[in-house]
């Protein structure tokens, strides 16, 4: 129900213009005197004893045609005095019974926190809402009227006698000007801005009512605060028959009408200095500290079995919350010198609960960012305070989700049995591909399933509560969902809360619970020694366990042949994001030659093996590795298949003299005697093998490659064309040829290699 720009008249239209526009004929009047109006007693309006019957209680059907007369008959008195002239609208104010009628609409209109009562009925029936409607902008109207003291050139009271019968009369009290408030902030704050603004101009002594208003509303709000903590502190749960729920509701609407009219009254007093008002505000953040602690959701569900009634304790202290903070964001913007506000920043920190629910609304980075540029704040400590903001951030979200997980309403969270309210959750998901099934899940369960409420807070998250706001970002994992750490766990029917929306079960007794087939949450029994309890946890944990496993890609177990001769296969589980790879084995038969060349084989003898030097290696005498090739006999390959296309290595051919070429004989008799071809002058020759003549040997194979050598390399197989090549399988030959040679060049740096990689395998760095 918004302000609207069509009134009852023309007259009233044009004046409303004026004030809008801000025209100075209602600031300074031309004459200060006006004594020929006849403002008497004979020109008032005489009316009945009348009061309106409060819309802040629950409606029944059977009251609302005497709710439609008797509001209908409030229309016609407004619309009456509106529409009458200057003379007889200030008799009428002054010498009748018309604010009486006044207070009784001040009282008995709802406030917006009570909207929800009455929305229901103002959809259904069309005629209550346009009476209601009709009186809401009629009565703004007439305090708009109330505060213009000339109308024209002509029509005007002096100004000092206008401010005399407003406040001096306690016509327009403080008391009614925050009932009016209350009512119209919300929904029409730059009128009341407009109207707070005439009564400050008009009588300047309210500022200091109002700073003393400031001073009992915290004096209030802690009256507030011990009576929840009283009423929440009883050891027995409280009964819907009784009065404790409604006594919960009072203290909660109390608490929101002195926040939210302090918060619309703070802008306009500048004027006041930070130290008189400082103390006051500073008490805000462990108020609201202190209500969250008395009716958190496992207090609410341990003392009241209402679950409708826990959504109000919700949607109340969500209300007080915004307040406070709109309170406090407000108090912080008229006192904007850089000391007060570091000040009031290192204060609030110890409020977690409350500087997190700030930074949601606003971002505390802004208010950091100043206070850098101010040069307050160094680098350091912005950054500092940036990364304490953010862990108390993951705190509170990690207590919000531990609480909802302890009262069970992350059991069975996306899944449920009741085919209405899936056909509901379906049809979310589809419209809001973005939200996951289980935050609308969580979503439809604190809204009552009520669809409409619940697709309107969806598509504008400032309807959600704080808390559920905050979970916005977070993961519902497997974990989250099935973890059982309570021992006083909610229980609730999802189709009987769709249906009457009434009934909440609570452990250790959920005999509805286990009736029930469309029961969301599974029954947890409290025995008085808790092993029950216990056996659960643990049975939940290998419930757990066992589907991580399950659910695990890549650990799917290999088939076992019942075969005598065939040999089982180890599975090995995912560990710290390895991945195992299975490869044919025509790949590892394709894929061998490339890496046999380069298997470390360790013999027993290296005294005749021995062709690595410590030439180019100084770290060869720690450990010596001799690095040959191994052939299997299972391998199915030739020697020639792997060395094929090998080039050799020249830099290191068969060491000969010119006049010793052995033959097989001499070969055999001078085998280890090395000593005596040593001391001749020696030249590198290839070994020569014989055109046409199949072999296998390898050194023969390499040096068929190389047909095409020039030089000095033609000139020694001339003169060692009369040898006979080295046997193919001698183990005590000392030819230290090319393939031999490349190995040592290829190696180099080996063993340092090796060690480093045998550190870094065990953790050393």
């Amino acid at each position: 129900m918004n302000f609207a720009e069509n009134f009852a008249s023309e007259y009233i239209h044009s004046i409303l213009d004026f004030i809008l526009a801000g025209n100075p004929i209602f600031m300074e009047p031309k004459r200060v005197n006006r004594i020929d109006l006849k403002i008497s007693s004979e020109n008032a309006v005489k009316f009945d004893s009348f009061s309106f019957i409060s819309l802040r209680k629950q409606i029944y059907d059977s009251e609302k045609e005497k709710i439609i007369s008797d509001w209908s008959k409030g229309n016609m008195l407004f619309e009456s005095i509106l529409q009458s002239s200057f003379e007889t609208f200030w008799s009428t104010i002054l010498h009748s019974n018309f604010f009486d009628i006044i207070d009784s609409y001040l009282e008995s209109y709802p406030r917006p926190w009570e909207y929800e009562k009455l929305n229901n009925h103002l959809n259904s029936d069309l005629k209550l809402c346009s009476v209601v409607e009709e009186i809401y902008r009629k009565g703004l109207l007439l305090v708009v009227r109330l505060l213009i003291y000339q109308e024209n050139e002509e029509l005007f009271l002096d100004r000092d006698f206008h401010s005399e019968l407003l406040f001096n009369s306690q016509l327009l009290s403080l008391d009614r000007l925050l009932k009016v408030v209350a009512i119209y902030s919300s929904s029409n704050r730059d009128m009341i801005n407009w109207i707070i603004k005439k009564c400050l101009e008009s009588c300047p002594q309210l500022g200091d009512e109002l700073l003393n208003q400031a001073y009992v509303s915290e004096l209030e709000m802690e009256n507030v605060v011990s009576g929840c903590e009283q009423i929440m502190n009883i050891s027995q749960p409280v009964d819907s028959t009784q009065n404790l729920d409604s006594q919960i509701i009072f203290f909660l609407e109390t608490g929101i009408e002195i926040l939210g009219n302090l918060s619309a009254l703070i802008s306009f007093l500048p004027h006041i200095s930070f130290e008189c008002i400082s103390n006051c505000f500073l008490s805000l953040p462990s108020i609201i500290e202190r209500l969250d602690a008395c009716f958190s959701l496992s207090k609410c569900t341990s003392v009241i079995k209402n679950m409708p009634m826990i959504r109000k304790i919700i949607s109340l202290m969500d209300i007080i919350r915004y307040h406070a903070i709109e309170l406090f964001h407000s108090f912080l913007s008229i006192h904007p010198k850089v000391d007060n506000l570091a000040c009031v920043i290192r204060k609030t920190f110890a409020s977690e609960r409350f500087i997190f629910y700030f930074n949601q609304l606003y971002p505390l980075n802004v208010i950091l960012d100043g206070l850098y540029e101010s040069g307050i704040y160094k680098d350091c400590d912005i950054r500092a305070m940036n990364i304490l903001l953010n862990d108390i951030s993951l705190r509170q979200i990690n207590n919000i989700s531990e609480e909802y997980r302890n009262n069970g309403m992350f059991i069975n969270l996306g899944r449920t049995n009741d085919e209405k309210i899936q056909s509901i959750m379906n049809n979310l998901v589809d419209m809001l591909p973005h939200y996951s099934i289980h935050f609308i899940h969580l979503c439809l369960r604190h809204f009552g399933y009520n669809e409409e409420e619940t697709t309107n807070a969806l598509l504008c998250t400032d309807l959600l509560p704080l808390d559920l706001r905050a979970l916005l970002n977070v993961e519902f994992n497997q974990e989250k969902l099935t973890t059982i750490s309570a021992k006083n766990i909610v229980y609730f029917s999802d189709s009987n809360d769709c249906n009457s929306n009434e009934n909440l079960i609570l452990s250790p007794s959920p005999q509805n619970a286990s009736n029930s087939k469309s029961n969301c949450l599974h029954k947890v029994t409290d025995n008085d020694n808790g092993n029950e309890l216990s056996d659960l946890e643990t049975i939940w944990n290998r419930l757990e366990r066992i589907a991580l496993i399950c659910t695990n890609s890549s650990t799917n177990a290999c088939p076992v042949s019942r075969e005598s001769d065939s040999t089982c296969k180890e599975t090995f589980l995912k560990r710290n994001r390895l991945e195992v790879f299975h490869i044919p084995e025509r790949e590892k038969i394709a894929l061998r030659p490339t890496y046999q060349k380069y298997r470390y084989v360790e013999e027993a003898s290296s005294e005749n093996n021995d062709c690595y030097d410590d030439e180019y290696d100084d770290a060869f005498g720690d450990r010596q590795l001799y690095n040959t090739i191994d052939f299997g006999d299972d391998d199915g390959l030739q020697k020639e298949e792997i060395l094929d296309g090998v080039e050799p290595n020249r830099n290191h051919l068969i060491e000969e003299s010119d006049n010793d070429i052995f033959s097989d004989d001499d070969q055999q008799e001078n085998v280890g005697e090395g000593t005596k071809s040593n001391k001749k002058k020696s030249k590198f020759i290839m070994p020569i093998v014989e055109k046409n003549v199949p072999t296998s040997h390898i050194a023969a194979n390499i040096g068929d490659n190389n047909k095409n050598d020039k030089g000095d390399l033609n000139k020694k197989e001339n003169k060692a064309s009369g040898s006979k090549r080295f046997p193919a399988d001698t183990k005590n030959s000392s030819y230290t040829g090319g393939r031999q040679r490349q190995l040592k060049e290829r190696h180099k740096g080996s063993s340092r290699r090796y060690l480093a990689d045998k550190k870094r395998g065990s953790g050393m760095f």
